[in-house]
């Protein structure tokens, strides 16, 4: 029932995209932006040096933990893109490029989330809000609509994201620093425990192995970015 939902809703969309065409499509391209790693990192970057450097650290610590959670069942899940799993779905073309690694979660939609929720909790403007609300919405359906994610990639990855969000404000909020290095030394444990289970776990033969080997880099990635966080709060802490 749910495989026939998925298929139908993903092709209702398909009929929407082959039939409106560029206006819509180019729209929500630019929206599917906003979940990609670099441009986040950018204005997380903004946010820390240019308007809080707390709501920063609480960003970049949200970031770190819900990239993990993400590889970590995206390799355990091992679930295949739409198109793959049925060959009816055609998605949008130029949405393949940031569409690589297996399907669920969806990784554009947690690391979005993840972030405007984040912002959203700890914004003072109101228009800021808003925008962030806006964002929170059209980056998980620009997935969907672009044809490269399922509505249950989309919405695990969605509930993980406010979970650890508002799971993760109120250590920042309050700007307990013995919390936030149990944070940071919690990250780094993870991530080590992550790096082992990819090299160790009996990955089924049929695994893609272009996707294990970047959960394998993504994993000395995070925990190289964690570390960094940790020394660079320590040393501002200080100093």
């Amino acid at each position: 029932m749910i495989k026939i939902f998925t298929t139908a809703f993903l092709l209702f969309l398909q009929g929407i995209r082959e039939s409106i065409g560029a206006p819509l499509n180019t729209f929500f391209m630019n929206c599917t932006d906003f979940g990609n790693l670099p441009i986040i990192l950018f204005l997380i970057a903004i946010i820390y040096w240019s308007y809080d450097k707390k709501l920063g650290e609480y960003l970049l610590v949200s970031l770190s933990f819900s990239r993990l959670a993400n590889s970590f069942a995206k390799l355990t899940a091992c679930v295949y893109r739409p198109w793959m799993s049925d060959a009816n779905v055609h998605p949008y073309e130029k949405a393949l490029e940031s569409a690589t690694g297996y399907s669920f979660p969806s990784g554009h939609t947690q690391s979005s989330v993840g972030m405007f929720s984040s912002i959203l909790l700890g914004a003072k403007k109101k228009w800021l809000k808003i925008a962030c609300i806006i964002l929170m919405v059209l980056v998980p359906f620009s997935r969907l609509y672009l044809g490269v994610h399922t509505p249950l990639d989309v919405g695990v990855s969605f509930i993980i994201a406010l979970i650890l969000a508002f799971g993760l404000y109120p250590v920042f909020e309050k700007e307990n620093k013995s919390a936030i290095r149990v944070f940071f030394m919690l990250m780094i444990i993870l991530n080590i425990c992550f790096i082992v289970y990819v090299h160790t776990y009996p990955f089924p033969q049929d695994i893609d192995m272009e996707n294990l080997t970047g959960g394998i880099s993504n994993g000395y990635k995070m925990l190289g970015c964690i570390i960094g966080l940790w020394c660079a709060f320590e040393t501002d802490t200080k100093f």
